[in-house]
């Protein structure tokens, strides 16, 4: 309807709701709602504050009532669907492209709509009562209904029943024509962290607005659905090479319609991430939803429902893998990988049971005077055998949001621990780095969960810094990252840039974010001496380190030829097995006692 509510087009269904043939009737959206059940004002706007009313009877033509309820939804950038969208989807049904959206989920009972006879009701009454006879309305309704089946009140979009029940239809249809079909399987990130965050009533704001986006961005012969809690599915029938679905041709399914076919759905993906970075407004906050999308083709992926849908979610949880945000088609090696992933998130689960997780330390030191000016708190666990390993082991961990987090959450405790009671004993150490990983910036509580953990333990925010990789750039929570670190670094807490210049965004994050200092990768200082244009390298960075006053660290120093190299070039710090190894809490404040100004710290030769 446009902005003064007048209806300028009814969709095939509210046209059946409502016993009408006209799409475009003249009339007032309050004149679709029965005797009793109007507003006051006939010309009232809808009320966005509290999108869903209470049931309702819409008015039929031919006499009568059938029970919904309504929602409402701004047609805008911000809100709902994309003007271009809608222009795509419903320009030639004469849809204007801007006012309002009215949906209506339809009260049932045994699965049926509920339509109640004009003699067997009084104005305003919201009874059950009724069933479908008496009228050629209420037989066409119940007809709607076994179309249809169950809708989800939320979204508008058929639920899993109903899904379940069509994508059979659709596959049987598409075997015998010989057809692919593309299934979707479409993840809001987050939503439950949107759900803490800004409660329940945001969450479902976003998934009405993805459920409309979705349903105006795929063509009408696709299957649209809700089918989980923050899930969405589609079954996308293919008008390719191998048959034009409008004219019911069979033909074989050759190898290039497979790939037409995954090209059409990557398409179709691609459109939805597209779509997805338009702000929702949601009160008086915008926020984008992240989402991730899994891919299958019928049959090339399987036959069955089920089949399909498992390959799309192996294909989804492969996005998710490697950091959200994107679309993956189904391949044989997920399938293969995903028990290397269940293996270490297996392994990783079992070690924080049994307590195996703890930190080791590595001092960084002032080239000058060999004077210990900064401390690594690095992470290792007991292996099989009560070996050492390290966090490359198991690099699947820093891409899972809760395994990450809560190993981070255990080495900061005891880092802290450490810290505190090294504080106790007089001892002043310097400032300690601790690692995070780019998926630990996913939820928007990072700077406040740390300031907590310091001050549990009476740690001022001065006492740690953070080390993280570009990487962290990568993920779809740019904001919530740059608010972590302002906050942080705003309390006392210094920012590290790690691993700088081995990517294609160090220079972005240190116009971005309130970096203190950069850590020179080991790939530069390992063949310093060997190397020319290497060293070209070294010095620049240490001149630009110098130039915009943050402090440069080269970590990896391993020979006096290398620290001596970098002395002469003017680095101020280093770190590496030269100085000190990574040494347990114990001999760490061990050497905190002994150094002073002129003493070098005891080191040892590299250890392969």
């Amino acid at each position: 309807m446009d902005i003064a509510g007048r209806v300028t087009y009814l969709n095939a269904a509210w046209r059946t709701l409502l016993g009408r043939e006209e799409p475009h009737p003249a009339l007032l959206w309050t004149e679709l709602l029965a005797e009793g059940n109007r507003p006051s004002d006939p010309g009232a706007s809808p009320v966005l504050h509290d999108p869903w009313s209470d049931w309702v009877d819409l008015n039929h033509r031919a006499g009568g009532r059938v029970a919904g309820s309504l929602s409402w939804q701004r047609l805008d950038l911000f809100s709902g669907l994309s003007f271009s969208g809608l222009s795509a989807a419903r320009a030639a049904e004469g849809v204007s492209e801007r006012g309002w959206i009215l949906s209506c989920q339809i009260m049932t009972q045994a699965g049926l709509p509920v339509f109640k006879p004009q003699s067997s009701v009084s104005p305003g009454e919201k009874g059950e009562e009724g069933g479908m006879q008496g009228s050629a309305a209420g037989q066409e309704a119940s007809r709607a209904g076994r179309r249809g089946t169950s809708r989800d009140i939320l979204t508008g979009l058929p639920d899993r029943t109903a899904f379940e029940h069509k994508a059979v239809e659709l596959l049987h249809v598409a075997a015998s024509r010989e057809r692919r079909l593309g299934v979707l399987r479409v993840d809001i990130d987050h939503l439950g962290d949107l759900n803490r965050l800004l409660g329940e009533e945001a969450g479902d704001q976003v998934l009405r607005v993805v459920g409309q986006r979705l349903r105006a961005i795929f063509p009408r012969a696709a299957l649209v659905a809700r089918t989980g809690g923050d899930e969405f599915s589609v079954l996308l029938p293919h008008d390719g090479p191998d048959g034009n679905p409008a004219s019911g041709k069979t033909v074989c399914p050759e190898p290039d319609a497979a790939e037409s076919a995954a090209l059409e759905a990557a398409s179709m993906a691609q459109s939805v991430l597209d779509l997805a970075d338009l702000p929702i407004q949601v009160g008086a906050t915008q926020i984008t939803s992240g989402l991730s999308i899994g891919g299958a083709l019928f049959p090339d992926h399987g036959r069955g429902l089920v089949a399909l849908e498992q390959c799309a979610a192996l294909a989804l949880a492969e996005v998710k893998t490697h950091g959200r945000g994107g679309f993956r088609m189904w391949s044989p090696v997920f399938g293969r990988g995903e028990s290397g992933v269940t293996r270490q998130a297996h392994s990783v689960r079992q070690m924080l049971r049994r307590d195996l997780i703890y930190p080791v330390y590595q001092a960084k030191i002032r080239l000058s005077d060999s004077v210990p000016v900064g401390i690594e708190a690095l992470m290792r666990w007991r292996g099989a055998g009560g070996t050492a390993d390290g966090p490359e082991s198991l690099p699947e961990l820093f891409r899972n949001y809760d395994l990450a987090t809560r190993v981070s959450a255990r080495m900061q405790e005891r880092v802290f621990s450490d810290l505190a009671r090294w504080y106790r004993e007089g001892l002043v150490p310097p400032r300690m780095a601790i690692n995070v990983a780019p998926v630990e910036f996913m939820q928007d509580d990072f700077g406040e969960k740390l300031l907590a953990r310091l001050a549990g333990h009476g740690l001022p925010p001065s006492a740690v810094e953070l080390e993280l990789t570009e990487h962290v750039l990568y993920q779809n929570s740019t904001h919530f990252i740059h608010r972590a670190l302002c906050l942080l670094h705003k309390a006392g807490v210094a920012i590290t840039l790690d691993d700088f210049g081995t990517g294609y965004s160090s220079l972005g994050f240190l116009r971005d974010f309130p970096v203190s200092s950069v850590k020179i990768d080991r790939s530069f200082i390992a063949p310093l001496c060997e190397e020319p244009a290497m060293s070209v390298i070294v010095e620049a960075i240490i001149r630009f380190g110098q130039a915009i006053s943050v402090d440069v660290v080269a970590e990896g120093i391993e020979t006096e030829a290398q620290s001596a190299y970098l002395k002469r070039m003017g680095c101020p710090t280093g770190q590496g097995y030269l100085y000190c190894p990574p040494v347990a809490a114990e001999d760490m404040a061990e050497r905190l006692r002994a150094a002073r100004p002129g003493v070098h710290l005891p080191g040892r030769s590299p250890q392969n």
